[in-house]
């Protein structure tokens, strides 16, 4: 009988205490062989008990000093030295059969590079997690639509990559720091060279959302820097009106001119709330895509 391919769960974590206690004693539960599976959680930055907590679950550790995820995905795959590399977020959780079933497309097609998930969200409690569901933030169907904006990609929590796939194209484009945007970036970078990626709409990874304002429009500027790092990337390739979304202006205008009203009118918290939330997410999506517009020295709307 043959055996299964080895494959490493590489888990970026950043002061994600909590968030291990859940993930790491779920991994431990997959049906996959334990002896062809490694879980090498990439501590980026923490200054909890991230790297405790780990080892106390079994977990391998290593320390990316250089903030920011995509260092530290980029550090995990290289040390994996695997046939696959599997990658989660700290804050996600994946079913019992998650690395079985995102495993088995590979063996039927030598060129298929990449394997990604749906995200779908853990008990929504906070604004902050009704609005990034609300909102599509974080929904992996909307990356896979192809648009005048975007052309489909995988996310990267949950994905499963072919070992020489990543080798193929180097990996991650770690300039892209602080910025998210490294998982489109790392798609297009496989189809360009021939690889196929794959989306299993049918697999389904729990993903628990930012619980704060803060965090949650921290998030939204990362995904507004990383739209300037995509367009100083891809411009050339898909064109100078790709990354040029009116919707975005539209969102900032409206909810700055119904946030007061909908605050002091009646309804549920959210209704209330949702325009005054649609104002601050789209003021953070541009403040992150000028900021990154003016690192890449770019100039679009």
């Amino acid at each position: 009988m043959e055996k299964a391919p080895t494959v490493t769960i590489v888990i970026c974590a950043r002061n994600a205490e909590d968030h291990l206690k859940r993930l790491l004693p779920a991994l431990r539960t997959q049906d996959y062989p334990r002896s062809r599976m490694r879980v090498l959680v990439v501590d980026n930055g923490s200054s909890d008990g991230t790297r405790a907590t780990a080892r106390e679950h079994g977990a391998a550790v290593r320390v990316c000093q250089r903030t920011g995820v995509v260092h530290a995905r980029e550090m995990g795959w290289r040390v994996a030295r695997s046939e696959y590399v599997a990658f989660l977020d700290a804050d996600c959780v994946p079913p019992r059969n998650w690395l079985r079933r995102a495993l088995r497309p590979f063996g039927a097609n030598e060129r298929l590079g990449a394997v990604g998930v749906r995200l779908v969200p853990g008990p929504v409690h906070t604004l902050a997690e009704r609005h990034i569901v609300e909102a599509r933030i974080l929904d992996t169907d909307r990356f896979r639509e192809r648009n005048a904006l975007q052309f489909p990609f995988l996310v990267t929590a949950g994905m499963v990559v072919r070992g020489a796939a990543l080798e193929d194209v180097s990996g991650f484009d770690v300039t892209f720091g602080r910025a998210t945007g490294e998982d489109a970036d790392l798609c297009w970078r496989l189809e360009r060279r021939g690889w196929e990626t794959r989306y299993l709409p049918g697999l389904e990874v729990v993903h628990h959302h930012r619980a704060t304002l803060l965090r949650m429009l921290q998030q939204v500027r990362w995904y507004g820097m990383a739209s300037a790092f995509l367009f100083a990337r891809w411009r050339e390739e898909f064109g100078w009106w790709r990354y040029t979304d009116w919707a975005v202006y539209r969102r900032l205008g409206m909810g700055a001119l119904l946030a007061l009203p909908a605050l002091l009118g009646g309804g549920k918290a959210y209704e209330r709330a949702r325009p005054a939330l649609e104002m601050l997410d789209a003021a953070a999506f541009l403040a992150g895509k000028w900021e990154g517009a003016i690192r890449n020295r770019v100039f679009f709307l």
